[in-house]
């Protein structure tokens, strides 16, 4: 089922020694905390694809996660949003966990996290672990390599799972869920993503847009001179709303670069729409009505988005209400812990 790649984790001392001189340069956004969070530990994963060898940064939790005793059924990867805070998810954790518990939905100790963390180069998951990968700007939203390396965030998620199986063989159960921008990676990687059946369920929770199919949009005014403007930005012309991240033309990445720009993608659409994949929404998380053209084009804000993904999920392939579903929940913003210890999240994270 998995790929056994070199994988290994490191204490903070171990991997202090170890660096990678970055490949290119950006522009810094200012340092992105990696804290100290009880009852979870701060590693790298060491890990390679192609002949490269990589490190990475994560959370991991329940703190005890090392022990020989720990025979976890229900395997998770989680991601942070644009902030690029892994904290962010494992607090997520600790809100949700018990009350799954109480629901009967899973027992303590059947769950393992790691939250990813994908920095920049100034963030402190650099200083406490110099080896790990960085990336530059959002590019490790949409697939990008790193900065020092030919490795994709999408990679980083692959060689996650492949580190939870190799540490824990009684994992039955691969989920991968994000929250915001990290939803945002999943919903692309459950697009670029070339095996299956791992992970088992993807939840992608208030994104502020997704990659579409075809160059339908809800939100697109066509004139004679734009396929699409969008609103908010009438005075310019959104040529380029179909480019990937937004839709499917012009896939940059070297992550699955010829199947992503094959002229025919039926497959790739097939594929995800088997899929196993929860949306989430907050039914008050109207920010991100400025995000750009391009996700003007699929909604103002992230729910409105969200209501149109959808709709345009059944309306042209209905037999995705067979593996997927939506899930509106009342009452909660952009909050991540807010989503995932809803009643609808407990049951798509922690149940089926």
């Amino acid at each position: 089922m998995f790929a056994t790649p070199f994988l290994s984790f490191l204490s903070l001392a171990l991997f202090q020694a170890a660096a990678l001189v970055g490949a290119q340069s950006c522009d810094s956004t200012g340092s992105t905390g990696m804290p100290i969070v009880q009852n979870s530990h701060r590693i790298a994963i060491n890990s390679s694809v192609n002949g490269v060898s990589f490190s990475f940064a994560t959370y991991v939790a329940p703190n005890y996660y090392a022990d020989s005793t720990f025979k976890p059924k229900q395997g998770h990867v989680w991601i942070h949003g644009q902030g690029r805070g892994g904290d962010e998810m494992v607090n997520a954790y600790k809100n949700s966990l018990p009350k799954a518990v109480s629901a009967g939905l899973v027992a303590e100790r059947d769950v393992v996290v790691l939250s990813i963390v994908l920095p920049h180069q100034e963030d402190e998951a650099k200083s406490l672990f110099p080896g790990v990968l960085t990336w530059c700007a959002n590019e490790w939203m949409e697939g990008g390599d790193a900065r020092s390396a030919q490795v994709s965030s999408f990679n980083v998620l692959r060689s996650s799972f492949d580190w939870l199986a190799q540490t824990y063989p009684s994992i039955t159960t691969f989920v991968i869920g994000g929250h915001s921008a990290g939803a945002q990676l999943v919903q692309r990687w459950a697009v670029t993503n070339p095996t299956d059946p791992v992970p088992h369920r993807y939840i992608i929770a208030n994104p502020s847009s997704v990659a579409y199919f075809t160059s339908e949009r809800p939100n697109c005014n066509v004139t004679s001179s734009c396929s699409c403007i969008a609103p908010g930005y009438e005075s310019q012309c959104c040529s380029d709303f179909n480019d990937w991240k937004n839709g499917l033309n012009n896939y940059p990445h070297r992550f699955q670069n010829a199947a992503m720009n094959a002229a025919n993608k039926q497959s790739i659409i097939d594929r995800y729409i088997s899929r196993r994949i929860h949306y989430l929404y907050g039914g008050n998380d109207n920010e991100g009505t400025a995000n750009g053209c391009g996700p003007n084009a699929q909604g103002l804000g992230h729910y409105d988005r969200g209501q149109k993904w959808w709709s345009y999920l059944t309306r042209n392939w209905p037999r995705v209400t067979s593996t997927q579903t939506q899930d509106n929940v009342a009452g909660i913003g952009h909050d991540s812990s807010g989503i995932w210890s809803s009643t609808q999240g407990l049951k798509r994270v922690y149940g089926s």
